[in-house]
């Protein structure tokens, strides 16, 4: 017990306000999609960083790792991988279906030609694919690039579609806003509890 207790003090003293912090982009997130009542798009990587760093560091400190500087460490290079290597971008609160049709018709208007089955487009007019990819939570799908060479392509098709999904109506799914609103309280509550005890 006192081993646990060792190890969560220097899960606070490695990162002090990481609660705080996932609590803050998971709240925000859940928050504008029930507020707005409309999906939109966010680079995976914020929610990956939340999810990595947080297991990674509680994992290093109740493993009782004896170097704070070394599992900071650690916790930076992760991210930056994270940050260097994924290129996924992920669209909450609409239902796959919508989400196909929704970037159908982004492609159509920045006038690129592709080939699309479901789950995945074909760039005809440019070189890569773009995948679509159900997400274990409801009202979540990934969009990931593929052999895309034009580095600005996907950005622009991503903010292309985030601006069709806010101004077109599309079928929703809100779950995955409440699922993050009510994962992230739940984090904060726990690590909270754990640090005054």
């Amino acid at each position: 017990m006192e081993g646990d207790l060792h190890g969560l003090h220097k899960f606070y003293t490695v990162l002090p306000l990481f609660p705080a912090f996932q609590l803050i982009i998971f709240s925000f997130i859940g928050l504008q999609g029930l507020i707005t009542q409309k999906p939109f798009i966010i680079n995976a990587k914020w929610i990956f960083s939340a999810v990595i760093a947080f297991c990674i560091s509680w994992d290093l400190c109740l493993s009782k790792a004896n170097n704070n500087v070394v599992c900071g460490l650690f916790i930076i290079f992760c991210l930056l991988l994270i940050f260097i290597k994924i290129k996924t971008c992920l669209a909450l609160g609409i239902t796959n279906t919508s989400l196909q049709e929704a970037l159908s018709n982004t492609l159509k208007k920045l006038d690129i030609k592709f080939e699309e089955t479901p789950g995945f487009f074909k760039l005809t007019s440019e070189t890569g694919d773009i995948t679509i990819i159900n997400g274990k939570i409801g009202g979540q799908v990934s969009l990931t690039p593929k052999n895309i060479q034009n580095k600005n392509l996907f950005k622009n098709i991503m903010n292309e579609l985030n601006l069709y999904l806010k101004t077109n109506s599309v079928e929703r799914n809100t779950y995955v806003f409440i699922s993050l609103l009510i994962l992230g309280i739940t984090w904060f509550i726990f690590m909270t509890i754990g640090q005054v005890r």
